[in-house]
């Protein structure tokens, strides 16, 4: 069976050119797709579609007779990418599977708490059972932190979230974020420091996309800090004025460049015996990550272990 045209876009999908003595048998596409083409030139098969992954394509593959004057005389395959399509249902089962791992060990720790108590197995131990139920909620709040980070990024994903652009002085947007998070630093005995220029620095932004962004990253310099740490937040412009650049650095407790390499990915989370008692999604920095994306920002990190940790996000002006 011998191949008899390629139009330009099947070359360009199959990396080869069309040439004489170019057999069906050839075509990468493997054995179900040679049958099918078969089936057909015998007459004795219907359409068919196959999926073939190819170099860094998914390619759908429609194997449908040619029939002249009702004769099967070849057959005809159609070569359409659906990579795109494919990667997001790929990253789609991949994430509801993250999901589900990431509440299966909250929710059954809960139960378990739970059920002792009612159990009337600390009847005797009010002590212990107090701290159960306080266990219960710290993952109960955990859980809801986790459902709120979902429910931001469907809205992201679905392109649903309400957005409002204006002009924005950096300054006051992070003069308001330290504010909001003094308790929490003082609870965690973390020194909050904000410098500033003198002169204000403008963004047109939403105010809520640097509120995720700011925010998330200084939650993180407080809980992954040292008890008397500092968290240094510095506001300035790049030397030659096209960048805004703001800083957040801790005395905490560091990471490694394996850490630092799967950070900014979705339910990530540096797991070791420091960070064991630290409650959050993994999903914070990743979405911070995108938010920026969205501004052709970009966030970075430099950190090593037991020396703290810089986050660096730079956003174009």
């Amino acid at each position: 069976r011998e191949a008899v045209l390629f139009n330009p876009r099947a070359e360009f999908y199959l990396g080869d050119r069309y040439r004489s003595g170019y057999l069906c048998g050839d075509l990468p596409f493997g054995r179900e797709v040679d049958e099918a083409i078969g089936t057909i030139l015998a007459g004795e098969g219907a359409e068919r579609v196959v999926e073939h992954e190819l170099a860094d394509r998914r390619l759908r593959i429609r194997i449908a007779p040619y029939e002249v004057e009702n004769e099967v005389d070849g057959a005809i395959l159609l070569l359409t990418d659906v990579t795109t399509e494919w990667r997001a249902r790929e990253d789609k089962d991949r994430f509801v599977s993250m999901v589900a791992h990431e509440l299966n060990a909250p929710v059954a720790a809960i139960v378990s708490y739970l059920k002792m108590i009612l159990d009337g197995l600390l009847a005797d131990d009010p002590a212990r059972s107090d701290e159960l139920l306080r266990r219960s909620l710290a993952r109960g709040q955990g859980l809801l932190e986790l459902i709120k980070d979902l429910q931001h990024l469907n809205r992201r994903m679905a392109g649903k979230l309400e957005k409002s652009y204006e002009q924005l002085d950096l300054c006051a947007v992070l003069n308001d974020e330290i504010a909001f998070v003094r308790e929490q630093a003082e609870r965690s005995m973390v020194k909050l420091v904000l410098e500033l220029p003198d002169e204000p620095v403008t963004l047109s932004a939403d105010r809520g996309d640097l509120d995720h962004i700011f925010m998330n990253l200084l939650f993180n310099g407080i809980k992954y800090n040292r008890a008397d740490g500092t968290l240094r937040v510095t506001l300035e412009r790049s030397d030659d004025g096209r960048w805004i650049v703001v800083s957040f650095r801790d005395d905490g407790i560091g990471m490694s460049e394996a850490e630092m390499a799967n950070l900014f990915q979705d339910f990530y989370r540096v797991k070791n015996e420091k960070t064991a008692g630290i409650s959050g999604t993994g999903l914070g920095l990743a979405t911070a990550k995108r938010v920026a994306a969205d501004y052709n920002g970009t966030i970075g990190v430099a950190s090593a272990p037991n020396e703290g940790s810089t986050f660096t996000v730079k956003l174009p002006t």
